[in-house]
């Protein structure tokens, strides 16, 4: 979980330096493309290490998920 908070707040400072940037250029490119290599290796450490682990466990998956789910409409909600 520690490499995971890492690599999402990566990730999101990547984004944020995408901000201003004229697209098309070197560097908007190159953030782009170390942006698409961060994503794709951190899904496949989620699909092949945490996900097995997660239902492995004890974890009410479906509270969870509901619970998520209601976060993420209450800050949808915040930003309209």
């Amino acid at each position: 979980m520690p490499e995971a908070t890492v690599e999402h707040a990566t990730l999101k400072d990547l984004i944020s330096q995408l901000d201003g940037v004229a697209a098309g250029g070197e560097m908007y490119d190159a953030k782009v493309k170390v942006l698409s290599e961060y994503v794709k290796h951190h899904v496949k450490e989620e699909q092949t290490e945490m996900f097995p682990k997660v239902r492995k466990s004890k974890l009410d998956l479906k509270a969870l998920g509901a619970a998520l789910a209601a976060r993420k409409q209450a800050l949808l909600a915040a930003y309209r």
